[in-house]
């Protein structure tokens, strides 16, 4: 049979009328790019895959990687609108979806359900598991793949190390099956409504078996014996079996009913797994559960369950509704006044930047962020003030120049060996795995070698979102720099801004979460946007905090930055710079109406003109230029850059 082009007989075609579907709104959920990586860096270019629609249309199809070229993934997007698309996770042998028609496997694959990348790869980090080829948002979950360095042919084998997995990690239990299909990443999932999916991390990585666990010491439920307990588990374990789970097949779900039926139930972690054990022995999982992978889902249902409140709707036993004799864990309210004990901000960079916040310094290209923070960064050192106190700090930089560049500056600003630089970490943009590993590095090393400020210049050039605008990535990669923060550091991004420059906090490109996330907003920009060689800058501020000022104009001088003040200071020092030009061109003395008459029209708005007059009336106070008279109608004022000689006397 040739199976260079798709099989068309094996197509199960839908006999209800189609619905209607928003086949623009679908296409523009589609990420097509992001489809095409999906295959290529799974399967061979020979290999026959499944394609299986399932939803507003019911198809199987076969192809060969080689024929999903960008034209055929856009046609099968505008066929299918509205539907579910998947592909055979392993590749076919033959036309078919059963495991006799598997070849091979080419990936060790999980899928997490209803939990987001950064516990994801918390969970694959505390296995001591390699970092995914492949991670993917799938809509509601996560899918994170593994490519072997040599493709399993005993499907028995993989079989058993796919269930080995999914027994560390805690996920689905139903990934197991040679036929198994998955959903196509790219392409929306539309089970409920719809979502896109994308790949959130894709690297160049293979691995060996020896890397993974087999599938030897899977643990197999068994009947636990009574336990000394405040709790009769049996009620637990009744409760729990009566759970309306609309599908018993799918282990992961009824995982985590098991698990939010344990913390109505207010059972203890012990108490916990032995039900949830009891309930196996009697309703087994398609794959047996490690205690580790149940403690996880426990702590997944505590996040959306009220402990302790047992639902009689959900078939929870309302005996067990009681307070513990001992070992009640409960929330208790403190007063404002008890706040009293808590620990005052440490301000490192008084109202920038504090120990255990984040604070974001936002610019445009070559406007002197880093600039500004080389200055910061050599007073850090021992102390000193850069618009607010700055206080001794040993300080860490994440950057995207290189050592040369960093050389030189730090000849140019005399940069001490107290900092300490990390120069492109990433040979390519990490995943999110390897972001959460680095960062766990960089927590490491603020307790090894007490940093207490890490800086990424700019953050944009490490983490692993794709796509800036997209929330949920974002928020999944700022989440994880609470453990620098916890660890007792400050924590500065440089970020770059938005094409069109925003206001009042919104400059920074991408996502709201950005400046959401953040304690402190710093937005720096030229103070004179026509004038280039202008070395002022303006320092806007926005934070939870009042010790920070909202605006402060800054000078770049032979020594360093120097503070003009505010705004309003500065326009006042643009304005008397203005004033001797005018008297320079003027014959004699003139009245401020005059000056007001010869204001350059393209210097600056012309000022009203009383702003003029007490201006000039400044400068004679400050022996700048003199003036004469009394103001009234017989005897003007007038404002001369020479000594007015007094008029004669009558």
């Amino acid at each position: 049979m040739n199976h260079l082009s798709p099989h068309a007989g094996g197509c199960h075609a839908a006999t209800k009328p189609l619905p209607q579907v928003d086949t623009a709104h679908f296409l523009g959920m589609c990420n097509l790019g992001h489809a095409s990586r999906y295959v290529s860096t799974l399967f061979g270019p020979e290999d026959l895959v499944e394609l299986r629609v399932l939803g507003t249309h019911k198809i199987q199809k076969w192809y060969r990687v080689n024929q999903l070229n960008d034209e055929r993934i856009e046609e099968i997007a505008k066929k299918y609108a509205g539907s579910n698309i998947y592909l055979g996770a392993n590749p076919r042998c033959r036309e078919g979806g059963t495991a006799h028609d598997v070849a091979l496997a080419r990936n060790l694959f999980v899928d997490f359900d209803e939990i987001d990348s950064t516990e994801a790869c918390r969970r694959i980090e505390e296995e001591n598991l390699p970092n995914p080829t492949l991670i993917a948002q799938s809509g509601h979950g996560v899918h994170m793949y593994w490519r072997l360095d040599e493709p399993m042919q005993d499907l028995a084998e993989w079989r058993s190390r796919q269930k080995a997995l999914i027994a560390k990690l805690g996920s689905d239990p139903a990934i197991h099956d040679p036929p198994r299909i998955m959903r196509w990443i790219g392409f929306p999932n539309s089970k409920r409504e719809p979502v896109a999916t994308c790949i959130l991390q894709l690297i160049d990585g293979r691995y060996g078996l020896s890397e993974f666990p087999s599938g030897e010491n899977v643990d197999s439920p068994s009947v636990l014996a009574p336990a000394a307990s405040s709790v009769d588990l049996s009620k637990a374990v009744v409760a729990m079996l009566s759970l309306n789970c609309t599908d018993h097949n799918d282990g992961s779900k009824r995982l985590f009913t098991y698990a939010c039926c344990a913390v109505r139930c207010d059972l203890n972690d012990d108490e916990a797994v032995r039900a949830i054990k009891s309930c196996a022995q009697i309703r087994p999982f398609p794959v047996p559960y490690e205690s580790a992978a149940i403690l996880r889902r426990i702590r997944d249902a505590e996040k959306v369950t009220e402990r302790g409140t047992a639902l009689e709707s959900n078939g929870c036993d309302s005996a067990l509704l009681r307070e513990r004799s001992a070992g009640i864990e409960s929330l208790t309210p403190i007063a404002m006044s008890e706040l009293a004990d808590a620990p005052d901000i440490d301000w490192i960079w008084r109202g920038y930047l504090a120990v255990g916040m984040i604070s974001i310094l936002i610019g445009l290209w070559k406007v002197g962020k880093t600039t500004l923070v080389a200055h910061l960064l050599k007073i850090l050192e021992k102390g000193g003030s850069l618009i607010g106190e700055i206080r001794p700090a040993r300080v860490l930089i994440v950057s995207e120049e290189n050592q040369p560049i960093w050389k030189k500056r730090r000849e140019e600003y005399q940069l001490p060996d107290g900092i300490k630089l990390l120069c492109r970490p990433f040979v390519s943009r990490p995943g999110f795995s390897q972001w959460y590993r680095f960062i766990g590095r960089l927590a490491e090393l603020v307790s090894e070698d007490g940093i207490q400020v890490i800086v990424f210049d700019p953050i944009s050039s490490f983490w692993p979102v794709e796509n800036e605008n997209d929330a949920s990535q974002v928020q999944s990669a700022l989440l994880p720099l609470y453990r620098l923060t916890d660890k007792g550091a400050a924590v500065l991004l440089l970020h770059h801004p938005r094409k069109s420059d925003g206001a009042e906090g919104r400059a920074a490109r991408g996502s709201g979460a950005i400046p959401g996330f953040v304690d402190v907003i710093l937005e720096l920009r030229r103070y004179s946007t026509g004038a280039i060689n202008d070395s002022r800058r303006t320092l806007s501020a926005f934070s939870r905090l009042s010790e920070t000022p909202s605006e402060i104009i800054l000078e770049l001088t032979e020594n360093g930055y120097e503070v003009i003040g505010t705004g309003t200071e500065a326009n006042a020092q643009d304005r008397m710079a203005i004033f001797p030009k005018i008297l320079a061109r003027s014959d004699g003395a003139i009245t401020a109406e005059e000056v007001q008459d010869g204001w350059p029209k393209d210097v600056s708005r012309c000022p009203g003109i009383k702003q003029i007059r007490a201006n000039l009336e400044e400068g004679v106070r400050l022996g700048h230029w003199y003036g004469q008279g009394t103001g009234t109608r017989g005897s003007p004022r007038r404002y001369s850059l020479d000594e007015i000689p007094a008029p004669p006397s009558s």
